[in-house]
């Protein structure tokens, strides 16, 4: 009965089930391929840790990038949340 009821339901016809899965990967490769791009762009750490060396710090250059980086944070975040909610549903469409 319950093979029936899920056969009906469009969502989970074998031929949608055929053509999402393939597009579903793509989209996850192409999802990791830019966040690894991100945090490749993110700036490292140590120019933050400048204040142990004695290096003078001025208004501009502790504010320079800090929209820039504001931004590649936001990304890096909503890219790893798409990444686990694809993968998620990836493994419960091969599941069924």
């Amino acid at each position: 009965m319950l093979n029936n009821l899920m056969s009906k339901i469009y969502i989970f016809d074998g031929n949608v089930l055929a053509w999402l899965l393939p597009v579903l990967t793509i989209i996850l490769l192409i999802l990791s391929v830019i966040m690894i791009i991100i945090v490749l762009q993110q700036d490292s750490d140590a120019e933050k840790m400048s204040f142990m060396t004695g290096a003078t710090d001025t208004y501009f250059s502790r504010n320079k990038g800090h929209t820039k980086q504001a931004m590649f944070k936001r990304l890096t975040v909503g890219i790893a949340v798409s990444i686990v909610v694809i993968s998620i549903f990836v493994t419960l469409i091969n599941v069924l």
